[in-house]
């Protein structure tokens, strides 16, 4: 990885937020309502039925290159954080700066997340970051679908995807799927990572689970009917870890809340991992507390590179004096798979 880092100007240029965006709680907030919704996206949507092993189906966007005389060098497989989806701003501004490169992206939604068709949970399970086979599963389907011989597969996954994105590379080391991936934002760790939070930043502790509560919950009948869940303890719900005891951790089977996120954390496979991989943190992220960083896993691991800024925050990196530039993370994806492309043809040689 290091032959990469060092022919990528952004890791040269640094990040330095503008002068009104340095708080990073500001930041973390202005990645979300800041910049204006892209209005020259159009998505494809593609709903498979029975496309899991236990009968649910999966949601995939498509946003294509608009090329179509050749095929793309590259197809970004895009995933968002806890409860997002492809209409998320900055997942809709990496899919449209992928698409400015000539090249496809498809945005994975995971179980119950996402607007729009098709997003109703059919079972009783929501989201499982340690339910490695989903994924895997989605990675080959979208693969199947190119001559790798001229398109590259590529992985960019934010927050708690990026996460899940390292644990299905560390599960999955002799059949990755992909060749390169960018980790945006990572916590690594649910069991320490829901902790720090509690502790340090009770506002997004309270923010995310009101929103894992209406994305997971609330909205989807299978699971408003559900036995599995523990409504007495849902009602006193004021956290993640007190959401994930009522709600995720039964759905999924698990005995108890530490053996439901060590299952779902990363940071246990991190050194398993085969193909190029950036994680990129800032430290003054107020949701992934970038102490939780494998710093020992990653630098043991020659294919895996960190990058972290001081400041950011959560999936911010707001760029420009007013903040309407591409964001950092935006930048550096580019950047990143742009020269994995370029150095891969020189591997190749």
């Amino acid at each position: 990885m290091q032959d990469v880092l060092a022919q990528m100007t952004s890791v040269r240029d640094g990040y330095t937020p503008p002068f009104l965006l340095w708080n990073n709680n500001i930041q973390t907030i202005y990645s979300v309502l800041g910049r204006p919704v892209p209005r020259s996206l159009s998505y494809d949507r593609k709903i498979l039925p029975n496309f899991f092993a236990d009968g649910e189906k999966v949601v995939l966007d498509y946003l294509y290159s608009k090329d179509k005389t050749k095929a793309p060098a590259a197809v970004l497989l895009v995933l968002h954080g806890l409860s997002g989806g492809s209409h998320d701003r900055f997942i809709q501004y990496i899919a449209l700066s992928s698409q400015r490169q000539g090249w496809d992206s498809v945005v994975l939604h995971r179980r119950g997340c996402g607007e729009g068709e098709g997003v109703e949970l059919t079972i009783d399970k929501h989201y499982d970051y340690s339910n490695h086979e989903d994924m895997h599963r989605v990675f080959k389907h979208v693969a199947s679908q190119y001559d790798r011989s001229k398109t590259k597969v590529f992985a960019v996954w934010i927050s708690a995807g990026a996460n899940s994105l390292l644990n299905v590379l560390g599960k999955y080391p002799k059949d990755p799927v992909v060749d390169a991936a960018f980790s945006i934002g990572n916590g690594y760790s649910w069991e320490k990572g829901t902790r720090a939070i509690e502790k340090n930043s009770p506002f997004w502790n309270a923010m995310l689970t009101t929103l894992a509560y209406n994305v997971f919950y609330k909205r989807h009948k299978v699971m408003l009917n559900t036995p599995k869940v523990d409504k007495h303890l849902l009602s006193r719900a004021w956290g993640l870890r007190q959401f994930d005891e009522a709600v995720s951790r039964r759905v999924h089977g698990y005995n108890d809340l530490v053996e439901f996120y060590e299952a779902q954390s990363c940071l246990h496979v991190v050194q398993n991992i085969t193909v190029p991989t950036l994680c990129l943190n800032a430290v003054d992220d107020p949701v992934s507390d970038v102490t939780l960083v494998p710093l020992e896993k990653i630098k043991g691991n020659p294919n895996v590179a960190l990058v972290t800024t001081p400041h950011g925050g959560h999936l911010g990196w707001a760029r420009g004096w007013n903040g309407q530039d591409e964001t950092y993370m935006e930048v550096m994806a580019i950047d990143y798979f742009s020269t994995v492309l370029a150095l891969s043809k020189w591997w190749a040689n």
